[in-house]
């Protein structure tokens, strides 16, 4: 995300200023609450046992063979670590969780971060404009520096696996919360980012909370990020464009969507009903899908311009499959096409080894994820969720729109 600068040295002074006072009154807010609301909301999605009803004795022995492959390989970056983070929450979410508790801890500390990633700068930091998460660059890959892959990404984890709003993060920049990474990715929301992972995060953190004023005085809202992604074409965007499909089952199974009008729900469903109607047309004969899912078959098997690998396979398919066990059967694939597409799963990561695993981690976490929810037979998950309780604290602090997300990445 670009925008251009348009203000000098005294609107950085007077941004920075603003946002520190915001956040100072933020953390007095929250001093003020003893306790944090806290609860644990149990998401009745119903899509397991359907995706599992296909496996025999057989294939539930070779599933949970794959997921000890899965299990041995190392997560290596640090969005491998969020992606293990809510394979392992499947089990039992962070407030319950003590081996997921230790690991998120040994990320999120400072001494513990360097020893992981030697080399790398900070992932957390304070810019003019609040704490940022450090997001992926050309120039930092090539540095072997670590980054969220998506914008609001570390967030959009740490609501799936049920982290609290207080988690205690240490940055070389000084100690913050997840708390406070939320409300400044709040007030720097611009609608052009990338929006699945933040309406993700936003509606699971604050689902009574569906409009907000970002610090370039724009009144934003959940219902015109849902209307944002549903003017995107199916199979269009990053994985294959599954992470459309991801997003609305996300806002779907949250609180937030009762507080749209019926006709915004309605297209929703629809266009989770109609991407269901393309993955029945596409899939592949071993239960697959491809990147070019959502084309008509024949004129995706003449296309050379996009070569499929194994791992394409696989991450298109597993991000399909975990988007359709959250929503309800009547906006699903077939129970035989999902079994199929299971199957698939479970072979692919029955024949990987962990140099394949840990070269597209991605790929074959959302592959584990699927497989256990399959077999495990439950809801995905619970989210514990510290959120605050005054809106207040997510003021305006200016209207400046200088210094986006993008130009706050070297502090």
């Amino acid at each position: 995300m670009t925008i251009t600068r348009r203000s000098g040295a005294v609107a950085l002074l007077v941004a920075a200023t603003l946002a520190g006072a915001a956040s100072t009154l933020a953390l007095a807010l929250r001093r003020e609450v003893v306790c944090c609301s806290a609860r644990i909301t149990s998401i009745e999605r119903g899509g397991s046992p359907l995706l599992a009803a296909g496996l025999s004795a057989a294939d539930r022995v070779r599933a949970f063979q794959a997921l000890e492959k899965y299990r041995a390989a190392r997560p290596l970056r640090v969005s491998d670590h969020f992606h293990r983070w809510c394979f392992d929450a499947r089990r039992a979410p962070y407030p319950v969780n003590k081996d997921l508790q230790s690991d998120v801890a040994r990320i999120l500390s400072q001494s513990g971060f360097r020893q992981a990633f030697r080399g790398s700068a900070p992932l957390f930091f304070r810019s003019p404009y609040g704490w940022e998460v450090r997001q992926r660059t050309e120039k930092y890959a090539r540095q072997h520096w670590q980054y969220e892959h998506h914008i609001d990404q570390f967030l959009a984890t740490c609501a799936e696996i049920g982290a609290p709003l207080n988690l205690p993060i240490e940055s070389d920049f000084g100690p913050t919360t997840v708390g406070e990474l939320l409300e400044a990715s709040r007030r720097s929301f611009d609608p052009s980012q990338e929006v699945n992972w933040t309406l993700a995060a936003y509606c699971a953190f604050l689902p009574e909370e569906p409009e907000w004023t970002n610090r370039f005085g724009e009144v934003c809202s959940y219902r015109s990020i849902v209307k944002a992604i549903l003017t995107q074409p199916p199979g269009e965007g990053s994985c294959g464009g599954t992470h459309n499909q991801l997003a609305l089952a996300h806002f779907l199974i949250s609180p937030s969507a009762g507080r749209l009008d019926r006709s915004l729900l309605q297209q929703c469903e629809d266009y989770l009903a109609s991407a269901s109607h393309l993955l029945e047309r596409g899939q592949l004969p071993n239960g697959a899908w491809t990147p070019l899912w959502a084309q008509n078959p024949t004129e995706a098997a003449r296309s050379d311009s996009h070569p499929v690998s194994g791992d394409d396979l696989v991450r298109i398919t597993g991000h399909h499959l975990e988007w359709i066990s959250m929503v309800p059967a009547a906006l699903r694939p077939s129970s035989a096409c999902t079994g199929r597409a299971l199957k698939f799963l479970i072979w692919a990561l029955e024949r990987a080894n962990s140099a394949t695993i840990e070269h597209d981690y991605c790929a074959y976490s959302h592959a584990a994820g699927v497989i256990q929810c399959a077999l495990l037979q439950a809801p995905q998950g619970a989210r514990e969720i510290n959120r605050p309780l005054d809106a207040g604290i997510f003021q305006n602090p200016g209207s400046s729109r200088e210094g986006s997300r993008g130009a706050a990445q070297n502090p």
